[in-house]
């Protein structure tokens, strides 16, 4: 994979995907070296941020499918009752409204803001981890 370069004794690098192929290559010390570093480099103060923001917002998608699931279970109840007492007397079924649930509404604005800020986040991340790539050079031994 990275036995390209011509002298593995001294090797500059600068983009995290030479830094993944480094840590394919066979010999362990350089494997080991470049774990390391790419560790170093691609770690950052957004890290923990970004992390508590991804579970916050998978556990709001998580309440929302429920609270489909649960809404679309009382529709289906009320229309069945609706059914069964139209049958007993004799009458048409009426049109029910389509009720627009507010708090479903504001927990979508909410959602999309969560999901623009960790687009944010990681847009940061990617911007600290190229900032630090050219301020770096680092040299395998």
């Amino acid at each position: 994979m990275a036995a390209n370069y011509k002298t593995p004794g001294k090797k500059e690098f600068k983009k995290i995907s030479y830094l993944k192929q480094m840590m394919m290559e066979p010999d362990p010390l350089i494997r080991k070296q470049a774990v390391f570093l790419f560790n170093q480099v691609t770690k950052t103060p957004y890290d923990k941020e970004i992390e508590e923001l991804e579970k916050k917002i998978s556990d709001i998608e998580k309440a929302l499918r429920l609270s489909e699931k649960k809404r679309a279970k009382d529709s289906d109840v009320k229309s069945l009752k609706k059914k069964i007492s139209a049958d007993f007397d004799g009458e048409d079924e009426e049109e029910e409204e389509i009720k627009v649930d507010s708090s479903d509404t504001y927990i979508n604005q909410e959602l999309a803001g969560l999901n623009f800020k960790l687009k944010y986040l990681k847009l940061s991340k990617d911007i600290e981890i190229d900032a630090k790539l050219v301020k770096t050079k680092v040299t395998i031994k």
